[in-house]
């Protein structure tokens, strides 16, 4: 049986996915809010058909409960940060986290997500102080019910390796999209362990060159070990 799973998925704006017999999907779909976590955590969701579970709790939904193909549909709920400015900060933030966090102590969603660094457009990057203030409360509110982060980072990698400390603490990471190759991943991993080991954040940068500059032959085994620097 051939089973999907989807980290990652925005259900109230998706169509329904379409499998062959005996194929299982799995998925946690993203909400940002009110209105759309309660559309999700309707007992009728007719858009996408009968086989769309209501997202009735954080835990697992057996295959059968709401029919096939779907064996465990979940919820997570994040302020993104593209919608992070200085007067929304001012005035919806507050009552946005404290939605958020009446989901996660009622264990209505398994995950707080997306949140995370959007620096893609000049537009953006002028909200970063408040990108950054709603991130990290969203950060210690995963912290302090100890669920996964799932990330929305655009241009932003290396700003958020500055929170490794604090991300290490939660069961687990998700990033939404990782714009950068495995030499890149693999350099991020040392600076983690350099950041572990007392050195600032603020005075590294990763750099992956095994595949874009390499100063060996990639095609054989130990090209490759030579081409793995930082």
């Amino acid at each position: 049986m051939a089973r999907y799973c989807d980290a990652h998925i925005h259900l109230s704006h998706s169509k329904e996915p379409v499998f062959d017999a005996g194929e299982e999907y799995s998925c946690v779909s993203s909400c940002h809010t009110k209105e759309d976590f309660e559309f999700l955590t309707g007992a009728s969701l007719t858009q996408f058909g009968p086989s769309v579970p209501p997202f009735a709790s954080a835990h697992c939904l057996q295959a059968g409960n709401f029919g096939a193909p779907y064996s465990c549909a979940l919820a997570s709920f994040g302020i993104h940060p593209q919608i992070v400015t200085p007067s929304y900060l001012r005035t919806d933030f507050p009552s946005d986290l404290a939605y958020l966090e009446s989901l996660l102590s009622a264990e209505k969603i398994v995950a707080i997500g997306e949140c995370g660094f959007d620096f893609f457009t000049p537009e953006f990057k002028e909200t970063a102080a408040e990108q950054q203030a709603a991130f990290e409360a969203q950060l210690l509110l995963a912290q302090k019910y100890n669920v996964p982060l799932v990330l929305h980072l655009r241009k932003s990698i290396e700003k958020i390796f500055t929170y490794s400390r604090g991300l290490k603490k939660l069961p687990a990471v998700i990033f939404h999209s990782f714009p950068g190759t495995l030499s890149e991943a693999r350099s991020n991993a040392i600076v983690d362990k350099l950041v572990e080991l007392g050195i600032s954040a603020d005075r590294l940068s990763a750099s992956g060159k095994g595949q874009t500059s390499p100063i060996a032959d990639n095609g054989t085994d130990e090209g490759r070990a030579k081409n793995r620097r930082v």
